[in-house]
């Protein structure tokens, strides 16, 4: 399968997740990164990152895209789109280290059945999501109020 390139971006990374920068290439995004206080990293007082928090934000984002296109496709537009990325990283038992993905999607202008049918069908289309085919590492759940 031969990718169509709609959009090219690129990102330097300094140094490491413990103590480097991000910078993309436009200048857009110009990051300290830092280790989480759980993973080993001090309170500098510095506003400091880590890759999970930027996965965790272009996930949400491009799910919620993905959501809002699969509804235009059923004749919705919703304005109330939220979808929360929790990425946890973590090591495996025999093979290095991981991270997983959880998604709470909120839809209140749909109903639980249709909500549901428009999360399946944004999963099967958004990028991110088809990136990470580790099933088991990868969970949505719809919140209804």
């Amino acid at each position: 399968m031969n990718l169509i390139s709609l959009y090219t971006t690129a990102a330097t990374a300094t140094g490491g997740r413990a103590d480097g920068s991000v910078k993309t290439a436009d200048g857009a995004i110009n990051l300290r990164l830092g280790l989480p206080k759980e993973l080993g990293g001090g309170d500098s007082g510095e506003a400091v990152v880590n890759p999970e928090q930027l996965y965790a934000c272009a996930w949400a984002a491009s799910l919620a895209d993905a959501i809002g296109f699969a509804a235009k496709q059923h004749n919705y537009i919703l304005r109330q789109i939220s979808v929360t990325a929790t990425v946890t990283f973590g090591q495996y038992e025999s093979d290095g280290f991981g991270i997983q993905a959880e998604f709470t999607v909120r839809l209140p202008e749909l109903r639980a059945a249709e909500a549901e049918r428009i999360i399946e069908e944004a999963r099967a289309t958004c990028p991110y999501v088809k990136a990470f085919r580790v099933a088991e590492n990868l969970k949505i759940t719809l919140l209804q109020e």
